[in-house]
């Protein structure tokens, strides 16, 4: 798996209602429930952006092989903390304050 921080997030907001952000044009969040503001932000591949506003995709740090790395995935519905993809793709990452 990856370094568990997408899954203790996960494990904290189970959904993909509470891991979104309300507005994409602020980076303010003042919904209830809504803390992470995970966007939609979809992915870069051959030329062309995929899964805009349907998808969320977010680099972990860890590799999963060779080719491919963890990150974690989101729909409007569902929750992946341990998805892979190639490692070419181009996905978003998340800055945070440590």
């Amino acid at each position: 798996g990856n370094s568990g921080q997408f899954q203790a997030l996960y494990n904290q907001y189970p959904s993909a209602a509470q891991m979104e952000v309300d507005d994409p044009t602020t980076t303010k969040n003042n919904s209830a429930g809504k803390i992470p503001g995970f966007l939609l932000s979809g992915l870069y591949n051959a030329g062309g952006a995929y899964n805009l506003g349907s998808g969320g995709y977010y680099w972990s740090r860890t590799a999963s092989s060779t080719e491919g790395a963890h990150n974690l995935f989101m729909n409007t519905i569902n929750v992946y903390p341990t998805n892979n993809n190639y490692k070419y793709f181009g996905i978003p990452v998340r800055c945070v304050l440590r």
